[in-house]
């Protein structure tokens, strides 16, 4: 019987666990869409909103040899560093 049990709780685990990965991908389809309409979206904003954007997106901007380099907020730096390979 106890084995049963535990079985039981560890399919109901098993189930959730497929729930939560289906919600991640679906998030992650939705986040993904956004991103790729990101410049059209941003052309259409206010100086002010452009900024606030910039804030939430980049950590850290430095001039380097002439040239900005950008330090990203995660996760748009793990999504930075997909689009480059």
């Amino acid at each position: 019987m106890e084995f049963r049990a535990a079985q039981a709780r560890i399919m109901g685990d098993i189930d959730a666990h497929r729930v939560a990965m289906q919600c991640y991908i679906e998030e992650g389809k939705r986040l993904r869409g956004l991103a790729a309409r990101a410049a059209e979206l941003s052309e259409a904003q206010p100086a002010s909103e452009k900024r606030k954007l910039l804030d939430f997106v980049v950590a850290e901007c430095r001039g380097r040899c002439g040239e900005l380099e950008f330090v990203f907020r995660e996760p748009f730096g793990m999504m930075f560093s997909f689009r480059a390979l």
